[in-house]
């Protein structure tokens, strides 16, 4: 009776399922990967422990090669699926970098019918994403990033001795809140944590 949470993307994917895990956990029982355990061996080992009476469970899921995300979101079944972004960091293993757009676009292929993508609309493979995920039958996309047009949209982030402070403006309201990380690109993977939250029906 849980709900599953996905994470995957070139940069940034433990750290979100990190952050994620502990704001769900404000809510209740939460499960997540340790670690980086995102691959064939460490997503069967997360879900083999996942506890009978978890409310949340946050999986991240990783790849070297085609097919690889395919398999293991088929294991998860994420009710909501987040990209933090796709980067070059996999070029020795793809042709391309539409090569592994695409490779990442197979943990839609395990979402639960009517789930939620959380995206990244600063990604400039947006587009491929978010058809990807309309195709396998995602029944919301929400939307994060330092965009005017994102649903989760980074204003600003400050840098300050022991961290920074985030403004941004979420669902048309206006937020601020702190983080002892540094660097835009947590900030707005922090908007994409909280566009998890949204999806899953939870007080932002």
């Amino acid at each position: 009776g849980g709900k599953m949470i996905g994470i995957t993307g070139s940069v940034g994917k433990t750290g979100s399922k990190d952050m994620l895990a502990h704001v769900l956990s404000k809510f209740g029982h939460t499960h997540a990967s340790k670690r980086s355990y995102n691959n064939h061996i460490g997503v069967p080992l997360t879900l083999s422990t996942l506890p009978a009476d978890y409310k949340f469970a946050v999986q991240e899921m990783g790849m070297n090669s085609t097919g690889e995300i395919a398999t293991l979101t088929a294991m998860a079944q994420p009710d909501v699926v987040m990209i933090t972004r796709v980067a070059n960091t996999h070029s020795g293993f793809f042709n391309s970098m539409n090569d592994i757009a695409a490779a990442k676009a197979e943990i839609f292929q395990g979402l639960c019918k009517g789930g939620t993508a959380v995206l990244n609309l600063n990604d400039r493979y947006f587009p491929l994403l978010a058809t990807a995920a309309r195709k396998a039958g995602a029944g919301r996309i929400i939307t994060f990033g330092k965009h005017d047009e994102a649903e989760f949209s980074l204003l600003e982030s400050r840098q300050h001795g022991i961290g920074m402070t985030v403004l941004a403006k979420i669902l048309g309201q206006k937020l601020q809140f702190e983080m002892q990380m540094r660097g835009a690109h947590w900030a707005q993977n922090a908007l994409g944590v909280l566009a998890c939250v949204e999806a899953l029906g939870l007080s932002v």
